[in-house]
């Protein structure tokens, strides 16, 4: 019974701390700091002279990467047009 109590007790305590949460402006918030970062982790790849060029034929040659995959798929793809049109 008193394990019972304690637990309603909890929910309304979560319950009413959840209802005070005011969820809009929490995302504006960490909307504004992902933006902050993004930003700042993107100057931090130009001023290291980071190359695009290389790691993006990295990400698309290689098989084993999501993006590596699409680009498979896409070239088979295309490849089957090209030999169908021929």
């Amino acid at each position: 019974m008193r394990n019972e109590a304690i637990s309603k007790f909890n929910d309304k305590v979560i319950k009413e701390a959840l209802q005070q949460v005011d969820s809009a402006k929490m995302a504006k918030t960490l909307a504004a700091k992902i933006e902050k970062e993004m930003i700042a982790s993107f100057d931090t790849m130009i001023d290291n002279n980071f190359d695009f060029e290389y790691w993006l034929a990295e990400e698309l040659q290689n098989k084993e990467t999501v993006a590596g995959k699409a680009f498979q798929k896409a070239m088979g793809g295309i490849a089957k047009r090209m030999a169908d049109a021929i």
